[in-house]
C-alpha cells in the first residue's frame, strides 16, 4: 500500500482509503497497480478516477453495488459512512502511475 501512495502520487486525503482498500478484501476481486486478483471478474481500479464518476457515485456503489450497476456481483460493504467516504476519496484520486 505504501508504494501505491508514491507510485500513483496519491494526495494525503486518499491514504486512509488506500489502506482500507488494501486491508478490507477489495484485492480479493480487484487489482490495483498490479496487486490483487481479478479472476472473480472485478475490474482493475488503478485508473478509476479517470472515469469521472464522483464521490457520490462511489459511495452509493459501495453501499449497494447492484442498485447502481444492475447485475453487479460485488458484495455490499457493511462499512460506516466515514469508511465508505475514505474508499471513495481513494478511488477518485486513483489516476494510475504518475
Amino acid at each position: 500500500m505504501a508504494s501505491w501512495v508514491s507510485t500513483a502520487k496519491l494526495p494525503p486525503q486518499a491514504v486512509a482509503g488506500a489502506s482500507l482498500f488494501a486491508t478490507s478484501g477489495c484485492l480479493s476481486c480487484h487489482t490495483y497497480l498490479g496487486s490483487g486478483v481479478s479472476n472473480l471478474g472485478g475490474q482493475d481500479l488503478t485508473r478509476e478516477a479517470l472515469k469521472g464518476r464522483g464521490l457520490d457515485w462511489q459511495i452509493r456503489h459501495q453501499r449497494c453495488p447492484s442498485c447502481v450497476v444492475h447485475g453487479s456481483q460485488m458484495p455490499k460493504f457493511g462499512l460506516g459512512e466515514p469508511a465508505l467516504r475514505a474508499l471513495a476519496i481513494f478511488l477518485e484520486a486513483s489516476k494510475g502511475k504518475r
